[in-house]
């Protein structure tokens, strides 16, 4: 069995056009396309344009050539239209969206084992009260800091550094920084479950030891 492996494309047309060409050329069995798959220039909230009206298409040629197509989306492609990417896969018989299937799965377990404070697993009200006792945050800052988290979680870093528009680069850094340095989300569970959604995210290898009851 012969595979493609491409990666890094970020929206580039004529790249893509080449893909199917390449494939039937060498026999190949699937293509895995491996992360940031829709352009990162200009206004990242339009990439959901480029998933309609470019990759459908591009997903249909393979579909018909019954080239399988394995792809997921990169650290440059905005959380908020995995949901659109997952459904265009799914109206191929013969393309798959593969992003963090196994331990995705799993997330919700492994949290829960690890009690871990975070926004999926507790009330904003119970966060604030961790931060102004816990942290001895100020009520404005830890608003700020509730805020920030809210925003990465549903979007991602990248998208909500793009919101902010021309918010001075100081704001950035200072609003980055309270954020890091909150006691709560820095302990050593936090840290490594924040890797692991990092390397997620990033889709990069993990290196860890398996969990054990």
């Amino acid at each position: 069995m012969k595979i493609l492996f491409v990666t890094d494309l970020h929206g580039s047309r004529w790249k893509y056009d080449r893909l199917l060409e390449l494939a039937q050329r060498h026999g190949v069995t699937a293509l895995v396309n491996g992360g940031d798959m829709l352009p990162k220039e200009g206004n990242l909230f339009e990439q959901d344009k480029f998933i309609t009206g470019y990759l459908k298409n591009h997903f249909a040629a393979f579909n018909d050539a019954r080239i399988h197509y394995l792809g997921y989306l990169g650290n440059d492609d905005l959380k908020i239209f995995d949901p659109l990417f997952e459904e265009t896969c799914r109206a191929f018989p013969f393309v798959h969206d593969i992003a963090q299937r196994v331990l995705l799965h799993f997330w919700g377990l492994i949290e829960r084992e690890l009690n871990v404070v975070s926004l999926s697993r507790h009330r904003p009200e119970e966060l604030f009260q961790l931060l102004t006792t816990s942290d001895r945050m100020k009520p404005a800052k830890a608003l700020q800091v509730l805020g920030g988290l809210s925003l990465i979680q549903s979007i991602g870093i990248r998208g909500f550094r793009s919101i902010m528009g021309k918010t001075s680069n100081r704001t950035w850094q200072r609003l980055k920084k309270n954020i890091e340095n909150c006691t709560i989300l820095g302990g050593p569970r936090v840290q490594m479950m924040r890797q692991i959604r990092e390397s997620l995210v990033e889709f990069l290898p993990i290196n860890s030891k398996p969990f054990s009851n």
